[in-house]
């Protein structure tokens, strides 16, 4: 049982970092607001999101500010590497 809860844990964690990049690249390249925002609807919609779900998440996340901050930096550095290519 905490095998799976551990899996699922870090199943949810590798969808909310996959949907955050998305919406971190699609902010930075998408110059019109309402585009933008409609961009970000979809990236939510994909990974079975709305915004109160995302945001429960994030905050879930946020609570072990370690761990949290050790993620954000290989996020942005995930996205820095996929951005030179």
């Amino acid at each position: 049982m905490l095998f799976s809860s551990c899996s699922d844990s870090k199943t949810k964690q590798k969808k909310f970092l996959n949907a955050y990049k998305e919406i971190l690249i699609a902010r930075e390249t998408i110059a019109d607001s309402t585009e933008a925002n409609k961009k970000v609807a979809e990236i939510l919609k994909k990974y079975d999101y709305d915004e109160s779900k995302f945001r429960r998440d994030f905050f879930e996340l946020a609570k072990n500010s370690d761990d949290f901050r050790t993620l954000l930096d290989s996020l942005r550095n995930s996205i820095i590497k996929d951005t030179i290519r």
